[in-house]
């Protein structure tokens, strides 16, 4: 007998667990239904940055999904029968029988009782709200004010991406609390100087009305605005509540140690729609919780039809990114259980690497290789692959060397990844404080990395390109995770020591896969800049 999994919203959490689960049972005897309210995959984390004008790329679930045979339905889900197991859609007009349910709805802007906010207040809480903000605020004009209303990580972003983009506008960040308060010390410097530097003004207090052209605090102060955008607050919508699913105060469904209703066993919930525990406080919404969320929960249905019990699901944070514009952030390490670190990773390199985890955010979703290029560029097929041919002939006139050398680099590089904050912790006097103390670790780390570059043959082969992007890219970046890991993060050890294991290992792997594409007419070489398209 067929089992019917049905899956309501298609974000990072859902997508991930479609197309996961899909790739697990193989079409054997399941059948899986993907209900989405959107025809796209919408990168939420980059909404900001469409407010601001920027080009996003595009995402069509039709070809996310092709071949995978999930069922996609483009509807908005009005309420869920959990006695009778349906879901309705599209105003009762139809509804969708299920034997496993995944809740995976995400969340949204609440209801608003702040004076104003729905009538004169704009939003980047999904594509519509954030090109309508985009086409109406690039017709202020020059010193008009804005007022964005919200201190924590989209508040922030889209102050800072307007600022950038539009610095013709006077930008004002509002927020009941100090931005940032949640940082280490050296983070919230940063950001206070990167605000400072793009002339955005902050006001501390709690919004009590929304005028057109205008923003008014508690303590009587007022702020004139010709636009204001509204980030404070996010919430998920009361659905699950009203289908009788147990939830908390916040509309989350409340959920067991396999990410299933308390209440409901056959419901799943995951993303911000689930309020899983993370050392006895409910997880904070995040797409660094909502990806392995959605990955679990389909390997959790498998094991569960195939008559076992899964293990629980922990939940782990490393850190938490914030943009602030396209060249500059703050990256802010933490423990597992989301407490920061006193390190943190600021400037062009956070820029960066939060931009590449926001695309590896996207790969991981939607089972694709994301393309070359930033997310304004467009992208053709030929910037698939860089340099892959070329990186393939290159093997194959020393087959040998490439991957020795890689095998070996790479273990020196894993080691160093473990003895140089200990090295560095003996060196460095210990008077310094505990900052500076991480940033001379972190840099003694870079310059080892930088050093081992040098001496390696030129990088015209697999072996030696790989090297150096992991001494250059990889590396420092690892360091800067594992700071503290003699302190806090003991029991992952064991994880970072396999992940360095596996990449010399990935070696043969990475030319098989040249091989398979090069024989079925899809690596090209790489173009030059001028055969790029326009940004």
């Amino acid at each position: 007998m067929t089992h019917h999994v049905v899956i309501i919203g298609a974000g990072y959490a859902g997508l991930s667990a479609a197309i996961k689960l899909a790739k697990k049972t193989n079409r054997q005897n399941v059948r899986i239904t993907l209900i989405n309210n959107h025809r796209q995959f919408i990168e939420r984390v980059r909404l900001h940055q469409l407010a601001a004008g920027h080009r996003l790329r595009e995402w069509p679930l039709t070809q996310v999904l092709e071949g995978t045979g999930i069922e996609l339905m483009v509807a908005n889900v009005g309420a869920i029968d959990s006695l009778g197991r349906t879901v309705s859609i599209n105003a009762g007009s139809g509804a969708v029988r299920y034997d496993t349910l995944v809740y995976a709805l995400g969340s949204g802007l609440p209801a608003n009782t702040v004076p104003g906010t729905s009538a004169n207040a704009h939003s980047v809480v999904n594509p519509v709200e954030a090109a309508r903000l985009r086409d109406q605020i690039h017709n202020l004009r020059t010193g008009s004010a804005v007022a964005v209303v919200g201190g924590g990580l989209t508040g922030i972003e889209t102050a800072t991406e307007l600022a950038e983009t539009l610095p013709g506008l006077n930008v004002h960040l509002c927020s009941r609390a100090r931005p940032g308060h949640w940082l280490a010390p050296a983070g919230q410097r940063h950001l206070r100087q990167a605000l400072e530097r793009l002339n955005i003004t902050t006001y501390v207090g709690r919004v009590e009305e929304v005028a057109p052209t205008s923003v008014a605090l508690e303590d009587g102060r007022t702020i004139s605005a010709a636009m204001t955008v509204w980030t404070a607050g996010f919430r998920v919508p009361p659905l699950a509540r009203k289908s009788g699913i147990r939830v908390n105060d916040h509309n989350r469904i409340v959920v067991d140690g396999h990410l299933r209703s308390v209440s409901h066993p056959e419901i799943y919930a995951v993303g911000d729609a689930a309020a899983p525990a993370v050392a006895g406080h409910e997880s904070r919404m995040s797409c660094q919780t909502a990806l392995p969320m959605g990955k679990y929960v389909a390997e959790a249905i498998v094991r569960q039809l195939a008559g076992h019990n899964p293990k629980p699901h922990t939940i782990r944070y490393i850190w938490q990114n914030v943009s602030l514009g396209r060249r500059d952030g703050v990256t802010q390490f933490t423990r597992t259980n989301d407490s920061p670190l006193p390190a943190v990773m600021t400037g062009r390199k956070s820029a960066r690497f939060k931009e590449a985890v926001t695309r590896g955010a996207a790969r991981y979703s939607t089972g694709t290789d994301a393309r070359r290029g930033d997310s304004r560029r467009a992208c053709t097929p030929e910037h698939e692959l860089v340099s892959g041919l070329q990186v393939l002939e290159a093997h194959e006139r020393d087959k040998q060397g490439p991957a020795l050398r890689t095998a070996a680099i790479l273990a020196a590089g894993g080691i160093l990844h473990f003895v140089v904050p200990t090295f560095f912790d003996r060196i460095i006097p210990r008077r310094l404080p505990g900052n500076a103390r991480a940033y001379t670790r972190a840099s003694g780390a870079a310059a080892l990395g930088i050093a081992g570059t040098l001496v390696l043959p030129r990088t015209r082969s697999l072996g030696g390109t790989l090297a150096a992007l992991y001494f250059v890219a990889v590396m420092p970046a690892k360091v800067q995770l594992t700071l503290d890991w003699w302190r806090d993060d003991r029991s992952t050890i064991l994880l970072k020591v396999a992940a360095i294991a596996q990449m010399p290992l990935q070696t043969p792997l990475i030319i098989e896969a040249l091989k398979a594409r090069r024989d079925a007419g899809e690596l090209h070489r790489r173009p030059t800049r001028a055969d790029r398209p326009p940004l």
